[in-house]
């Protein structure tokens, strides 16, 4: 059987849980595999295959499927990409060369016309600073170097390693030299947002098989410069202690703690936003995003991308 592989890589932040939650899981009726968050199992696949393609030394392999064509949704592709390591070293640069030798190795009945990716995108200041607010307690507050979002923001305006993740126009124009510009969709988070219709009908006709006629209410929060109150990371911690450490029995208590955590949250004590800082990021690529624009053969500018 000739298969057809569809590989959603992200970017992350930008409605790709609507997609992977309400839309892909929907394809299924048509003979697809999808592996995305939705089931256990499925996002595991998608986990697996995500570290494997930056880590080519990581065992994966598809499951024995019989389905007409597989759909992986892996943002972690990305989003790997996109956070600021200090050590040369460990900066992993988005490789669509790389990218296709994985697929290749994922199954051997994938030839390069049978590939194919989908990549969502959304304004470089908004998504940088939806990223390090998700990812703060986690990863960036560990860092005193980027323990504000204005510290990260610096490097990004640096224009060093960390700007290179975010020029849109250099990942998709690699992505097209690699698989073919027909085998390459990219959609816009503004889109969702502003036109669903007009996104699930571009998706639809990349697929090849009809979607949901609408999307979920899409969430477009954008949460609060860099400063966790100390309080909801001490519940943060603990909850990673309680389900890592304590019997099933006790995971109410984990349950809760996380709870706890989103109190401050709701209470506006998170990451407070800068929407000129946010301007700025985005203007400062909006050179790569004017070829972006002439890449795709549309006006990037009537979504604010310069």
């Amino acid at each position: 059987m000739t298969r057809r592989l569809y590989l959603h890589i992200g970017y992350p932040k930008t409605g790709t849980t609507a997609l992977q939650t309400a839309i892909f899981p929907s394809l299924r009726e048509y003979g697809f595999y999808y592996a995305g968050i939705d089931e256990p199992a499925c996002a595991s696949t998608a986990r697996s295959f995500g570290a494997f393609v930056h880590n080519p030394a990581s065992d994966f392999t598809l499951p024995a499927i019989q389905a007409e064509d597989i759909l992986i949704s892996c943002e972690s592709i990305t989003a790997d990409c996109l956070k600021y390591i200090d050590k040369a070293g460990k900066f992993t640069p988005l490789d669509p060369a790389g990218l296709a030798a994985r697929c290749h190795q994922a199954g051997t009945t994938f030839n390069p016309d049978n590939i194919r990716i989908i990549v969502t995108l959304r304004k470089q200041g908004e998504l940088s600073h939806s990223l390090y607010a998700q990812s703060y307690t986690h990863f960036f507050s560990r860092d005193p170097a980027v323990a504000k979002f204005g510290q990260y923001a610096e490097r990004l305006l640096a224009g060093n390693r960390i700007a290179a993740a975010y020029d849109y126009h250099t990942t998709i124009q690699n992505l097209v030299t690699e698989f073919g510009r027909s085998n390459v969709l990219v959609l816009f988070h503004e889109d969702m947002v502003a036109d669903p219709r007009r996104y699930l009908d571009e998706l639809s006709s990349f697929i090849g098989r009809p979607l949901p006629a609408e999307l979920p209410a899409v969430n477009v929060r954008l949460v609060s410069n860099g400063r966790r109150t100390q309080t909801s990371s001490l519940y943060e911690e603990l909850a990673l202690l309680a389900q890592k450490h304590l019997p099933p029995t006790w995971t109410g208590l984990g349950k809760y703690l996380r709870f706890l955590r989103r109190i401050p949250a709701r209470n506006g004590h998170v990451i407070g936003r800068d929407q000129a800082l946010e301007s700025q990021i985005t203007q400062a690529f909006s050179n790569t995003n004017r070829a972006l624009g002439i890449l795709l053969e549309r006006d990037l500018s009537e979504l604010g991308y310069y």
